[in-house]
């Protein structure tokens, strides 16, 4: 590590809670963007908006990285507290036009 550069410790974080995400792909790069519900008021109805609270663009080596150890991760969550249910992750595609929904 240079003299320039500062290692990161939790403290030197700003924590970001999301409730959704969703992932958009380049053949470069992976981009996570880290989603929360607002709720609002328009008209006569209650809405609720995506507020897109953080994104991380990581290389195709480091996404694959962050996926094997999330997968480890959840694994034993799931283990000890019981099943997550899925919600679906939005995905694009450089050069789509739609939106895949996984479920």
């Amino acid at each position: 590590m240079s003299n320039n550069e500062q290692a990161f410790t939790p403290h030197d974080v700003q924590p970001v809670y999301a409730s959704g995400t969703e992932v958009n792909l380049k053949p470069s790069d992976i981009t996570i963007l880290f989603k929360r519900e607002i709720f609002g008021v328009g008209g006569n109805s209650r809405q609720v908006y995506e507020q897109v609270a953080a994104g991380v663009t990581l290389s195709p080596v480091a996404a694959k990285s962050l996926a094997q150890l999330l997968t480890r991760v959840i694994s034993d969550y799931e283990q000890h507290v019981g099943p997550i249910p899925d919600k679906g992750t939005k995905v694009r595609r450089e050069g789509d036009v739609s939106d895949l929904e996984n479920k």
